[in-house]
């Protein structure tokens, strides 16, 4: 794992044009929505989960960063399911998961993909924290 200021994310190797998939975060509800497609940390796709947690409704922002291009289904506005086809890795091989819980479950998104780094959305937490366990 990687940190940089501000910032938690997972740094992960694969190879080039290896597909990505989409991952459920535990107590999802829901399929999740495409935020945002272009360009920011190389190619990145961004989708909205929105979980229950601790009695309460939760709302992340997950980047899917590094992509070469993304899946045929990926477009904003587009509803994914689990393991449902992201985008394919970039010639590096490496790929960026970085997730935000948003300070407002129901808050309008910004237009930019800037803007959906913005510190006044959400915060930064551990992708893994999140993940959903399997035996």
């Amino acid at each position: 794992m990687h940190e940089a200021p501000g910032r938690t994310h997972l740094a992960l190797r694969g190879t080039a044009g290896a597909p990505v998939s989409l991952v459920e975060l535990e107590g999802q509800r829901g399929k999740a929505e495409v935020v945002a497609v272009g360009s920011l940390r190389g190619l990145t796709v961004v989708t909205r989960h929105r979980t229950e947690r601790d009695g309460r409704e939760r709302s992340y922002l997950v980047m899917h960063a590094r992509l070469a291009r993304p899946g045929p289904q990926v477009t904003a506005g587009s509803s994914l399911g689990p393991l449902a086809l992201v985008g394919f890795l970039d010639a590096s091989g490496i790929f960026e998961l970085d997730v935000r819980e948003l300070l407002d479950a129901t808050a309008v998104m910004p237009t930019t993909l800037t803007g959906l780094e913005g510190a006044s959305l959400g915060f930064s937490v551990d992708p893994r924290n999140l993940l959903p366990l399997r035996p």
